[in-house]
């Protein structure tokens, strides 16, 4: 069984600059995590009663942005292959996914 993953961008931090796809993207997700709840949009995602997981916590375990940015990734990956068919599981980074997300790099990978 997997779930599909898919990563999303918060933008610059103006909730109205958000795309409509995006919005439906996080609407319909089963799960929603974001790399960090440090961000101005989740204001906006708060406001949607969306259920969303950060990993802040996980910061603060480790001493190295590489080790946080691995373990991010491999707990999404986990996540992802242990998810049913059909669920959509929505990874949302600051910014754009594609501009300096170490995360997401290790994604594609």
């Amino acid at each position: 069984m997997s779930s599909t993953l898919t990563v999303v961008g918060l933008g610059s931090g103006n909730p109205d600059q958000l795309t409509v796809g995006i919005v439906k993207k996080l609407k319909k997700a089963s799960s929603i995590y974001v790399r960090t709840k440090e961000h101005p949009v989740m204001s906006a995602l708060d406001e949607w009663n969306l259920s969303i997981e950060s990993f802040d916590a996980v910061y603060e375990t480790h001493d190295s942005f590489p080790e946080v940015y691995n373990t991010i990734a491999n707990q999404l990956i986990d996540k992802a292959r242990a998810g049913e068919v059909g669920t959509e599981i929505v990874y949302a980074v600051p910014g754009h996914p594609m501009v300096a997300e170490s995360t997401v790099q290790l994604l594609r990978e």
